[in-house]
């Protein structure tokens, strides 16, 4: 059952600059959200990217498989250009 709280969300991001750029991004749009986690890159262990889009698939399943019960939940995925 969807929650009064607003929507769940999950970051997945490049590094600390991104995640705050989205957090302010979200708090501009006025929605109501509730960053229930951040998953950052570990600093030094190769591409950033690369880490970003190889956990993109493992978020994306969890995200699908909670769909189904019908939560309130996002997934932001930030990354540089």
């Amino acid at each position: 059952m969807p929650t009064k709280r607003g929507v769940r969300v999950v970051l997945l991001v490049e590094d600390e600059a991104l995640e705050c750029f989205i957090r302010r991004v979200l708090k501009a749009l006025g929605t109501q959200t509730r960053i229930v986690r951040v998953e950052r890159s570990p600093e030094g262990k190769g591409s950033a990217k690369a880490w970003v889009t190889k956990n993109y698939i493992k978020e994306v399943k969890a995200h699908r498989s909670k769909v189904r019960h019908q939560e309130n939940i996002g997934l932001v995925v930030g990354t540089d250009a």
